[in-house]
């Protein structure tokens, strides 16, 4: 992608009032699991910049960690 930032200018410049919940729902799904289970489940945003410290992108990170009974 574009990265937030880039992202979060374009929708201010455009006018648009999409509200984007898609990290709303996957952080509640993960708060379910950890409450369900005795694993640790959690997610990083990491904004991206090139060289020159520009944003380059977006990373997302799912992290789980398995614990075998």
């Amino acid at each position: 992608g574009i990265g937030r930032e880039k992202a979060a200018e374009i929708v201010r410049d455009s006018g648009i009032k999409h509200k984007s919940r898609g990290m709303l729902i996957t952080k509640a799904r993960l708060e379910i699991l950890n409450r369900q289970s005795k694993d640790d489940f959690s997610v990083k945003i990491i904004d991206l910049k090139d060289k020159e410290n520009n944003p380059s992108g977006t990373e997302v990170r799912i992290i789980i960690h398995y614990m075998e009974e």
